[in-house]
């Protein structure tokens, strides 16, 4: 073999393993790394954000009321009116005062030197009300309500207390004796205008004209009268 047909042979061996390896290069520098595939392939994934929670014990009342709770308080306020309802009808009826009763009298039959009649209170409020027992009494004169002679003694007993609802009355037996049964020096007699009537339970009066004659000597008891008893 020549000289110039080795050396054209070997030039071409010599530029086959140049395009080689550039081939080789240019395969590393357009491929992905292995290292980094694996690396990504491994790599945890990043966690989504999660919503923002109300933190432990903090009070979340007043965004979420809660029904449960108001539901309890609303059944403790029931229960607490309610036990204050449970009381009688009797006793969540007051009592009655001077204002609501308007005080009259009538008179009854006379003998033996009494004369008869009844004081009659009448419920003229607007709403009921609870008397009962003994009022007070007594006669008054000179025009200006002065007490005259002493007040009335009470006969019997008291029947307790009851309602009174509007227009409804109650009335107290009353028994005078006359004041020409006693002799003038020792009654000495003065003319009466009326009564002062005072309801049971009551520190307020009520005149009601009734003209007699009584007793300034307060020794001698010209009236009685008994309690009050609700009208049937």
């Amino acid at each position: 073999m020549s000289n110039s047909r080795l050396t054209t042979i070997l030039t071409v061996i010599a530029a086959i393993v140049a395009l080689g390896a550039t081939a080789v290069v240019i395969a590393q520098v357009t491929s992905p790394d292995s290292s980094q595939g694996r690396a990504a392939d491994t790599a945890p994934a990043t966690p989504p954000v999660s919503p923002a929670t109300t933190p432990a014990g903090a009070d979340s009342s007043s965004a979420s009321p809660s029904p449960s709770k108001s539901g309890a308080s609303s059944e403790s306020a029931d229960s607490d009116s309610g036990s204050g309802s449970a009381s009688s009808n009797d006793a969540a009826v007051p009592e009655c005062e001077n204002a609501d009763l308007t005080a009259s009298y009538a008179a009854g039959d006379a003998g033996a030197g009494h004369r008869y009649g009844a004081i009659r209170i009448e419920n003229t409020s607007d709403h009921a009300c609870t008397t009962g027992g003994f009022g007070g009494l007594s006669y008054v004169g000179k025009g200006d309500g002065t007490q005259v002679g002493a007040p009335a003694t009470r006969d019997g007993d008291s029947d307790g207390a009851f309602v009174l609802d509007p227009g409804q009355a109650a009335t107290s037996e009353v028994d005078e004796v006359v004041a020409q049964n006693y002799p003038k020096k020792k009654c000495d007699p003065v003319d009466v205008d009326g009564f002062r009537i005072y309801v049971p339970n009551s520190t307020k009066s009520q005149f009601v004209k009734h003209p007699t004659t009584g007793c300034l000597n307060s020794d001698i008891e010209l009236i009685s009268h008994q309690a009050f008893a609700k009208v049937r």
